[in-house]
């Protein structure tokens, strides 16, 4: 909601707070999001190894989607450690 600004103005840092709130009780799309938020620096600093261990948790319970941005960060670190 916050994320996105649907119904409400859209406030990363909001949006930030509730995603850890629902991730503290296992909510995977939560997991998953703080994972997009940590690897973009979205009100908080970039963090790949962040990023990482969130898209892991949520995976780890069968979100698809994390399981894509996991392949997509680390095919972007590979081609980071490459240059």
């Amino acid at each position: 909601m916050y994320r996105d600004g649907l119904g409400v103005e859209q406030n990363h840092a909001k949006a930030l707070c509730w995603f850890y709130k629902s991730a503290f009780w296992n909510n995977a799309a939560a997991q998953n999001n703080l994972g997009c938020m940590h690897q973009h620096g979205l009100v908080v600093e970039q963090n790949y190894t962040k990023a990482l261990y969130y898209y892991r948790k949520a995976a780890d319970q069968g979100n698809l989607m994390a399981l894509e941005n996991i392949r997509l960060l680390q095919l972007r670190i590979s081609s980071l450690e490459s240059n």
